[in-house]
């Protein structure tokens, strides 16, 4: 068997596969949705950072930067960092290391703090919910180990901004799910993956 040492670190996607999977979806849909998801986290960002062309925003991806002017319109969200990359390595801290292509948003709302997953997806089913639910728990763990470089001092909520092709959006918040049985059973699954690739 192999040491944690010799394993690479899986990324929050990985781990996430053991319980939700795109099998049995045409990958032509599958390739123009994750093309629309990317150029929607970042175009948002570059309009967060105030750097937005907007002449550079294609007709297909306007609704959902409208969806997010919506959001700003009435949360009057301060973004506090984005697109944020990190290997959480924090072993003394009783899980196992974990690593991910990005935490998309962390923003203050009203003086509290909160780790938003912007989804552009066409439905919001339950399913996805709870998977999602479990990827904003290996970021609210990340954020509470302090394995991220984002200088706020606690983590009061985390929650999914749904933005949708109608130009509207829907924020959810997961935080109950995420503080409770979400971070307990993400690092279940952070196991499981460890055991099943230490062999």
């Amino acid at each position: 068997m192999k040491s944690i040492s010799e394993i690479p670190r899986p990324r929050v996607s990985d781990i996430l596969a053991l319980v939700h999977s795109y099998d049995g979806v045409d990958p032509r849909i599958l390739h123009i949705a994750a093309q629309r998801g990317t150029m929607v986290h970042r175009m948002i960002h570059l309009l967060n950072l105030g750097q937005l062309d907007e002449a550079l925003v294609p007709d297909e991806i306007t609704p959902y930067i409208n969806a997010w002017r919506g959001f700003q319109a009435t949360y009057e969200p301060r973004s506090i960092a984005g697109e944020i990359w990190f290997i959480n390595d924090e072993r003394d801290r009783g899980h196992l290391p974990y690593r991910s292509e990005g935490i998309d948003l962390v923003l203050e709302m009203d003086g509290k703090y909160w780790v938003v997953d912007l989804k552009s997806v066409s439905v919001m089913t339950a399913k996805l919910k709870r998977v999602y639910m479990l990827q904003l728990a290996a970021y609210a763990q990340a954020l509470m180990d302090r394995a991220v470089d984002v200088d706020i001092p606690t983590l009061h909520h985390a929650g999914i901004v749904h933005l949708r092709k109608d130009g509207t959006f829907m924020l959810y918040d997961m935080t109950d799910d995420v503080m409770g049985e979400g971070i307990d059973f993400f690092n279940r699954l952070l196991k499981a993956w460890y055991t099943v690739h230490s062999f």
